[in-house]
């Protein structure tokens, strides 16, 4: 923890072992740069299909295919987020989007920080948001269906 004082205002950070990321829990501290709306921004109206997986890997996890989760997937990001500047991190997970002839990115979770979300493409790229808490549940719960990996295939 690092506490630093400017006249009478103490402010709060915290740090890794490192010092290397360096992060404020204070949302009034935090940087934003105005909010967007990533069903809209990215028009995932009409999606048929979503797949979730790693960001390198060709093969996804679990592909929904359900109408009605898409819609709930869409309709959890069909709100104004805010951005913030991103964390010095990896995404863990892909959700792409698959509308028409064209393929939208969302990338999602970091280790250490599950609610990161950014776009993979676009002028908000460069920015990261707080996914919000319905779209998380859908993706934990979709990843969350998917076979135990030390288990034996079934006979």
């Amino acid at each position: 923890m690092i506490v630093l004082r400017h006249g009478q205002k103490l402010y709060e950070y915290h740090t890794d072992e490192d010092g290397e990321h360096v992060t404020t829990c204070d949302p009034k501290l935090l940087r934003t740069y105005g909010s967007v709306n990533p069903a809209r921004e990215l028009g995932l109206a009409g999606a048929v299909r979503v797949e979730v997986g790693a960001p390198s890997a060709s093969a996804p996890l679990v592909t929904i295919g359900q109408p009605g989760v898409i819609e709930q997937l869409i309709s959890s990001l069909n709100l104004d987020l805010r951005l913030y500047d991103p964390k010095p991190c990896k995404a863990l997970i892909a959700v792409r989007f698959f509308i028409g002839g064209r393929t939208e990115t969302l990338l999602y979770a970091c280790s250490g920080d599950g609610t990161v979300l950014r776009m993979a493409s676009g002028p908000y790229m460069t920015r990261e948001a707080r996914a919000p808490d319905e779209f998380q549940r859908l993706i934990n719960e979709a990843l969350a269906a998917m076979p135990f990996p030390s288990m034996p295939p079934a006979p």
